[in-house]
């Protein structure tokens, strides 16, 4: 039981390299708009990150570093400050 559950879900997986995703289980408890559910906030995702399209970002997870942390956890930080 798990899976993609929202646009986030499914952006992450492919962040990772995945070329499909599944849906089964919030197919299963949501029915099928969950379909264009995923499909606009990954969209949303997207635009809101400057990708035009998913091979922009498929498989380009970066590996683990303090110094990477660091920066991602101080973005996190200021993004959160301006709302």
């Amino acid at each position: 039981v798990g899976g993609v559950q929202s646009g986030m879900d499914a952006f992450e997986m492919m962040l990772c390299g995945a070329r499909a995703v599944q849906v089964g289980t919030c197919h299963w408890t949501e029915g099928p708009k969950c379909f264009d559910r995923i499909a606009d906030e990954l969209r949303a995702i997207m635009e809101e990150r400057g990708y035009a399209s998913v091979d922009e970002f498929r498989g380009k997870l970066k590996e683990w570093s303090k110094d990477g942390a660091a920066k991602s956890r101080a973005a996190r930080v200021a993004k959160k400050a301006k709302s």
